[in-house]
């Protein structure tokens, strides 16, 4: 038998409550293997010390990542999260495991250990093993509830209810936040694969220009406070293999980790992305060229209102982090997209000329900067 566990978010991580299982783990089964799915757990198992237990190089979300793993022969899967409520846990195993139903064996077992304190035997086989594991961890087991339909078609129009919000929270659709939740109840509205309207919450009408067009019924739809809930005790470093003189191009966060494996500095368009990209360089040792206008949305903690002493204490070696005038980051951006990189995510440059020329683009928009020391 081939066990797989796939952590999700970094609150499991931070709490310890991955070290708890990958110690009780091997006095059931030696048949396993440890995977991080999605990216905002992942800072997390480096800062953790966990690299060499927990696989964080499958780029790919949980529900993807359970996919392929079960492409590859794995009999039983385990899903480790922590969630803020039972509601939304549950919400987040129901809608993993409704993307992956379909590529189930009929001798194939997925469960939800859920460190709010319960499990949900989403589909079991093995009844010995589930057994075992549910009993070692003394959680309450919750009966997998019948799936709810959170995508509403109506005519043109395509409404996404997302479920465990609480006012206050980022919406972020594939890595993007979109909004801010004012209501427990909030309903995200599509048309024609664009984003409209925002039931419950206040939308950010610039931030829906970086999509080119989305898919509701099938986004990654999440709510948080932060990027990372809890700050760590030590920063960890991750050791790259070698990489080539490219630099890269990002609007967002999302495929970070998989950039970074490619580039010598990064250019990062937008407050929030430039922080969280920032905050992850630090491990890698990747300079980081930032362009920022001053409305963050405050996904990084440390941040706060994103000002100069704010980006200061996170700043990697040799970064450097550009303030331009207000509502002008993404235009900015598109020209150092077409005038720099040629419309591709990824060019061969040296990152300080890279600096240079990002210069002469800003140029009169500039505010401040902040240089990071080498």
């Amino acid at each position: 038998m081939m066990i797989g566990i796939v952590f999700h978010g970094a609150e499991v991580i931070d709490s310890g409550e991955a070290q708890q299982i990958l110690k009780m783990l091997p006095l059931i089964t030696h048949d396993f293997k440890a995977f991080l799915g999605g990216i905002s757990g992942k800072t997390a198992v480096i800062d953790a010390g966990l690299t060499d237990l927990i696989d964080i190089t499958r780029h790919k979300l949980p529900s993807a990542l359970i996919t392929e793993l079960i492409e590859n022969g794995y009999d039983f899967i385990l899903l480790l999260n922590h969630a803020k409520t039972e509601k939304s846990g549950i919400s987040l195993g129901g809608e993993i495991f409704r993307r992956v139903k379909s590529r189930i064996r009929a001798s194939f077992s997925f469960v939800q250990i859920d460190y709010h304190g319960f499990i949900v035997p989403w589909q079991v086989e093995d009844e010995k093993l589930y057994t075992q594991i549910r009993e070692s961890l003394e959680l309450s087991e919750i009966a997998p509830p019948e799936p709810e339909n959170r995508v509403v078609r109506e005519g043109a129009l395509v409404r996404r209810i997302v479920d465990g919000v609480e006012p206050g929270e980022k919406i972020l659709v594939d890595g993007i936040v979109i909004g801010i939740a004012e209501s427990e109840d909030l309903t995200i509205i599509e048309d024609g694969g664009k984003i409209i309207g925002l039931e419950g919450g206040r939308i950010i009408d610039e931030n829906l220009l970086k999509f080119d067009r989305v898919n509701l019924a099938s986004s990654m739809v999440k709510s948080v406070r932060y990027f990372r809930e809890h700050l760590p005790e030590k920063i960890g470093t991750f050791k790259r293999g070698p990489v080539d003189g490219k630099v890269a191009l990002l609007f967002t966060a999302e495929r970070v980790f998989e950039i970074f494996e490619h580039v010598n500095g990064v250019v990062t368009i937008g407050d929030d992305t430039t922080a969280i990209v920032a905050d992850i360089a630090t491990r890698f040792g990747v300079p980081v060229l930032g362009i920022t206008d001053g409305d963050i949305d405050g996904l990084i903690p440390q941040i706060g209102a994103g000002g100069k002493e704010d980006f200061e204490k996170i700043v990697p070696p040799g970064s450097l982090i550009l303030r331009v005038r207000a509502e002008s980051d993404d235009e900015i951006g598109y020209r150092i997209q077409e005038e720099i990189f040629g419309g591709e995510e990824m060019i061969e440059l040296d990152f300080n000329m890279l600096c240079d020329r990002v210069l002469e683009i800003v140029n009169h928009d500039l505010v401040w900067m902040v240089r990071g020391s080498v």
